[in-house]
Order: structure tokens, then sequence, then C-alpha cells
């Protein structure tokens, strides 16, 4: 019998799975072929510790999260950096976390109510509910599509089933008691392993223990201390794998990487603490109300300098001890309502208060969102035992189901909204340029200045290069010495020919920041352009020197030396670039024109096939494959390559002869 349940159970648990994997495909899908975004691009940039088939490379990328870059290799040696395959996997892994959610709401209110059979089926529709409000949240585009956030997205799966195995061991729905909380130990490293937010579960415990377990105060300060004791430890091995940004050259540390955060968000602890009390009301309203407009990749705020500078400076910081004593009243008289709001507060705090470059960013509010929800399923369960108590109850009940329902579907609509402007990185990005504050002087500039350098960026690679001087323009009024606004404003400028500007440009980035590889790679490439070889070679080597790891200046360098004569060191460094990255077409189709000019023609005609395997509008190799196939006699595989070549390209001269030619030859050929 009760293997029967348990299997009844299960097929529930699954069915409810694959549901929850299908309305995040639905709300979603569209934007799975959508680039990398931010710094998503990392994986990009060094795919060459992919490619080495080294796991250990992989993970010095970022070396205090070493589970989740290891589901990133996982992910490369599946199907490469192809994006929607990363974003299935954060698909999978959401869809776990919603359906977890739902069993700890429905484990909360069996302690916190009991059993009454004549409930239990509200109980459970509360708690679906709520963990489709999760699934169908537009925060969750975030952690969908957002393929660098899987780290957070990892940290609050396992987060969320560590707390799930010390609730069933605790209540005594699992035994052995020994391998529940095992189980619920190895979940809490695994969590710290993806994302260092985990460090809060031991809070969560302990909070737990006195709203739901009613357990004294001198027992939960014994465990509070043999916690706090596990943490220190846990955090000090933790501190040799910590590192700013996880740049394995930077120092290691909590505290360097602390200190360097500050640093670069340009305030003290003091003026973080103003801000984030009036953040805990943006994350609420941003839960409770997700507006498409509220819900912006980026999302710079006024900073405040001092408690006396604006009213609302006083109002967050009461407002804040005001929310926070509510949740700590209400432990012991709602223990739902005020664990909730303690879960909420708690997992806000490592972000908010050690992480300052951003005062508000969206994809913080997923884990301590389930918190508001648990305070929700008391809210929900108080306002059905009044409607069970009123006469018209069944017309309330259909009230409130109703309102349920639309409130669902506003907010999946507000979701597959923000997942449209995934599609497109210049809608994206112009949505948060239009949000930012109209004064910067009082802005958060690291926030302000990505939002607009983005802008530019993107704006560049899809043609528009006076627009995108335009932004980088902007971005140096936020700040004027930033080197690589600089840089990206001398990459727009050599787009559109202006030369001297671009190079001024290039050399306002480099007296900001000399050893800034970009932009001495950005002049070289500059200087080549001018057929300036000489002065281009200093430039590149530096480049080269501070990057070793870098494709394109392996590239770029081929180039350069290619242009000396110099074949057998071009060829050196094109394919040192494919080996590096494996699936860039730009070095395979110059590796094969180095190959082609040492006469290893068989060779180079692979390497062009792969350029174009990889980009098969890439019309010079068409062009030079149609060379190389003409020259070996297989006229008709020239042609068609010419042809294909002149679909892209359909003025070039040369590639016109080329075809002529080509059908000449098969005139010739046919009258024989």
């Amino acid at each position: 019998m009760a293997a029967t349940i348990m299997l009844g159970r299960r097929t529930i648990y699954t069915i409810l799975f694959a549901t929850f994997l299908l309305i995040l495909l639905a709300l979603h899908y569209r934007a799975f072929h959508a680039p990398l975004y931010y710094d998503s691009t990392y994986l990009q940039e060094n795919e060459h510790a992919f490619a080495s088939g080294e796991l250990t490379k992989v993970i010095s990328l970022f070396p205090q999260r070493p589970l989740a870059m290891t589901s990133f290799y996982l992910n490369y040696l599946i199907s490469g950096l192809t994006p929607s395959h990363f974003r299935m996997v954060n698909a999978l892994l959401m869809a776990g976390t919603a359906l977890m959610v739902v069993l700890i709401i429905l484990i909360l209110q069996g302690i916190t109510y009991g059993s009454d059979p004549g409930i239990i089926p509200e109980r459970r529709l509360i708690a679906l509910f709520l963990g489709l409000f999760f699934l169908v949240h537009p925060i969750q585009t975030f952690l969908v599509l957002y393929i660098w956030q899987r780290m957070a997205l990892l940290s609050a799966f396992f987060y969320c089933a560590a707390f799930l195995a010390y609730l069933v061991t605790r209540s005594g729905r699992f035994e052995p008691k020994w391998a529940g909380y095992l189980t619920c130990s190895v979940m809490f490293l695994l969590g710290i392993a993806s994302k260092e937010n985990a460090v809060t579960f031991p809070a969560t415990i302990i909070l737990a223990e006195i709203a739901f377990f009613k357990v004294n105060w001198k027992t939960v300060l014994k465990r509070a201390a043999l916690l706090a004791a596990a943490m220190v430890l846990l955090v000090a091995i933790f501190s040799f794998l910590e590192r700013p940004h996880g740049e394995i050259t930077r120092d290691p540390g909590v505290l360097a990487t602390i200190r360097q955060y500050y640093f670069e968000g340009a305030q003290t602890p003091a003026q973080v603490l103003i801000s984030q009390c009036q953040m805990i009301f943006r994350y609420l309203g941003l839960i409770l109300l997700p507006l498409p407009s509220t819900v912006q990749f980026i999302s710079p705020q006024i900073m405040h300098t001092s408690l006396l500078e604006s009213p609302g400076a006083i109002a967050g910081l009461i407002g804040a001890a005001a929310f926070t004593g509510l949740g700590l009243y209400l432990l012991r008289r709602r223990p739902l309502a005020g664990f909730g709001i303690m879960f909420f507060l708690i997992n806000l705090l490592p972000e908010a208060v050690l992480v300052p470059q951003y005062l508000f960013i969206v994809y913080r509010a997923m884990l301590p969102m389930i918190g508001i929800l648990f305070a929700a399923a008391d809210g929900l369960d108080f306002a059905l035992a009044k409607i069970r108590q009123a006469q018209a109850k069944n017309f309330l009940r259909a009230a409130l189901a109703a309102g349920l329902c639309l409130c669902i579907a506003l907010t999946a609509l507000s979701t597959v909204r923000k997942a449209r402007s995934w599609e497109d990185p210049k809608t994206l990005w112009t949505d948060v340029v239009n949000h930012l504050p109209a004064d910067y002087s009082r802005a958060e500039k690291w926030g302000t200045l990505q939002a607009l350098n983005n802008l530019g960026l993107n704006l560049r690679r899809a043609g528009k290069h006076d627009e995108a001087v335009y932004y980088h323009l902007r971005a140096l009024e936020v700040s004027p010495n930033w080197s690589e606004t600089y840089t990206a404003l001398a990459d727009a400028y050599a787009d559109v020919g202006e030369k001297e500007k671009a190079g001024q440009a290039y050399s306002k980035a480099l007296k900001a920041k000399p050893n800034f590889h970009s932009a001495h790679a950005g002049l070289a490439n500059l200087l080549i352009r001018e057929n300036r070889i000489e002065d281009a070679k200093p430039h590149l080597k530096k480049a080269i020197d501070i990057a070793p790891n870098k494709a394109e200046y392996r590239n770029l360098m081929g180039i350069l030396v290619l242009k000396e004569g110099n074949n057998s060191e071009a060829l050196l460094h094109f394919s040192k670039a494919v080996e590096l990255k494996p699936n860039y077409g730009e070095a395979h189709f110059h590796l094969g024109k180095a190959l082609s000019k040492v006469g290893r023609t068989s060779e180079a005609a692979f390497q062009y096939s792969k350029a174009l395997e990889l980009d098969p509008n890439y019309w010079q190799a068409h062009n030079d494959l149609g060379i190389i196939l003409a020259k070996a006699g297989r006229i008709e595989d020239a042609i068609f390559h010419f042809q294909e070549a002149l679909k892209t390209k359909p003025d070039d001269q040369a590639v016109k002869a080329n075809l002529g030619n080509a059908l000449k030859q098969m005139g010739a050929f046919l009258k024989k």
C-alpha cells in the first residue's frame, strides 16, 4: 500500500515537473537562440579553456564556483557553446526548483497548521498556485536566458534541495535521520560550490528551528554557535578560492574580493546600507507587481551619501527596521509569515551588501522571492479560513480563484514580453537605457556605463556605427576616464572611417589603462588598415603578451605577418587561433590562405570548408575554395562556390571574373 502511494506521488511529481518545464519553454522559447549576453560572453572569450579538454582550466576561469563551471564544461562537451542548449539546462533546473518550492510549502503548511483532511486540498492548491507564480514570474527570465546566472540558479536549486532534506528529516517524514541530515549537508555544499549566496543557509535553519519546531532559546544558541563555527571553517577554506570576478591573477581572499567590489562601486559600506534599505521595497514591488518596465537587465539607482540627503533615505531605513521587526514578531505568532519575511531579508543580504557595484539587479530576487511566497501561503490560508466562515463562501472562493488565475495570466504575459526583448540585443539594451535615471551625476556609474556601452556595442554589430558613437560619447559623460569606453568608441570611429578620431580614442584608452589589451589590439588593427605594419606590431605583441589566449589577437598577428610575407610564422599564429577557438571561422579562413600560399592546397581547402561550416555566407571562403577546386579540375564544384560568393557579394569583380573563367572552362570541357 505504501509503495503504491509512493509510486502515485512520484508520478504526480514527474507530471508536475514536466508541466512546469513545458510552461517555461512556452514562455521563453523564442529567445533560446539569442546570443550570449553581458558576462555570459566570458564563456566565448575563454573558449580555449573549454577546447583544451581540461576541466581544471575551465574551473580556473571562476575558481570560487567550481560546480557551476563544471556544469558549463559538461554543456560544452555535449553541444559546444550553443546558447539554446545552455538555456535548456537552465530551464530544467528552474522547473526542478519550482517543484521543490511547491513541496516545501506543502511541508511547512503541514508543520504549521496540522493535517486536517478537509483543508488539505485547499492547501495543495495554494502551494501549486505559489509554485506556478514563482515559475512564470519575469524574474526567472534572467535565470533561464541569462546563461551566466546558472550560478545563481544552481545555488538556489541546491539551497531548496538542502532545505527540503532538512524539513522532511526534522519533521520525522524521513528515516534514518543521519542520512537525511547528510543529504542536507551535501546539498548545502553543492549550493556554496555553485555561488556564494548559499552561505545564508545555516541562518535559515536556525529561523526554522525557532518558527516551526519551537526550540527554546538556549538550544537555539547552542545550535547557532555550532553552525557559526562550521561556517567560519567553510569560509576560511573557500577564501583560498575567492577572487574578484573569479580572476585567477588577483589576490585571493574574501576580504580582498569585497574591498575590490566596493572600490568598483565607488561607495562606502554606510552608503550601501542606506541605499539597500530602500532596495528592500524595490524588490518587494518587483516580486508583487512585476511590470515589464520594472524588470530590467540592469537598473542603475540614485545613490544616497547620507540619511539627511532625502526623505526617502530616512524612510527606507525606518521601513527596513520595521519590516525586520515584523518578521521577528511573527516568527512565533504566525510562523510561516514571519519565517517568510526573514527568509526574504537574509537571502537579499549577500549580494546586496557584499557586491555593491549594482544596488538593484533583478536576478538577485529569485531566492528571496521564495520567502515572500511562504508569507503569501500564510496569507492565503488565513483568507480561506475567513471565507469558510462566510455566508457567501462559494462565491468568495470562486472570486479568489478567478483573481489568482488572473494574477498568473498577467504575470506570465509580463514574462513573455520580457523574454521577447531578449531576441534582439539592441531591443534589450535600448529598453535598459531608456529607463536610466535622468541625473547621471547621482546614479550608479558602473551600471550606467555598462548599459550605455553595451547598447553602443550592439548597435555597432548591427552596422549602426553613428548611433554607437553617440552612446559611447554619452558613457564618457558618466565617467571620462573609462578605458573600456574609449576603446569601444575608437572601434566605432574606425568602422565609419574616422581614423584620426579612432587613433585619439585608443590613445586615451591606453593613457587611462596602459595594459588594456583590447585598446592595444584595436590600435594595431587600425594601423594595419593604414598599412603601418611596423607601427602596429608592437601594440599587437603587447596585446598578446597580456592576453595570450585571445584567439582574435593571434588571428590578427597572423594577418600582419602574412602581409610581411612571413608565411611560416603566419601559419603558427592562425593554427594557434584555431586551437584556442575551434569554432572561429575567420581564423580557419586565414589559415586556409596561409596554407594555400605555401602550396598545401588540400589542407587549405579543408580549412575553407571548415570556415563555411561555421558561416555558410562567408563569401571570401567560397571564392578561395572555388579557386582551389577550379585548379584541381572540379569545375562544377568551383562554379557552385563562386555563385554562392556572389549571392553575398554580387558586385565583387574578382569573384565575377573567377566565375567567368570557370564557366569558360566548363564550356571547353563540354565541347570536348
